[in-house]
């Protein structure tokens, strides 16, 4: 249960990371970011990454799983993106893995 909690606050937190260099260092939006897209953003990627950090915290697989789900449109559409936002698909997938983690931990109990 450990490992699937490090994963999963791991994941949680590189989402964050990612999420605060996208709002606030773009190197694609000089201006800064339009309210639109920091809602748009805010609503598919931080509530979720916040979301993520709570159910491993409270070992919960099945709100990990529904943070995972939710923020991982974003993350697949980010892959094919140049630079470092392509790696913004890290953190949805480490929610997953540690949500499938805490299934089968829970199972084996």
């Amino acid at each position: 249960m450990l490992s699937a909690k490090t994963i999963g606050s791991t994941g949680a937190t590189i989402s964050l990371l990612f999420c605060g260099y996208f709002i606030f260092f773009n190197p694609y939006v000089p201006s800064g970011p339009d309210p639109d897209t920091l809602l748009y953003f805010s609503f598919m990627m931080i509530l979720p990454a916040l979301l993520g950090l709570y159910s491993t915290i409270r070992a919960n697989p099945s709100l990990l799983m529904a943070a995972s789900i939710w923020s991982m449109p974003l993350g697949l559409y980010l892959i094919a993106t140049p630079g470092v936002f392509k790696w913004m698909f890290i953190g949805p997938l480490m929610l997953l893995i540690a949500s499938i983690l805490m299934f089968k931990n829970r199972k084996k109990r």
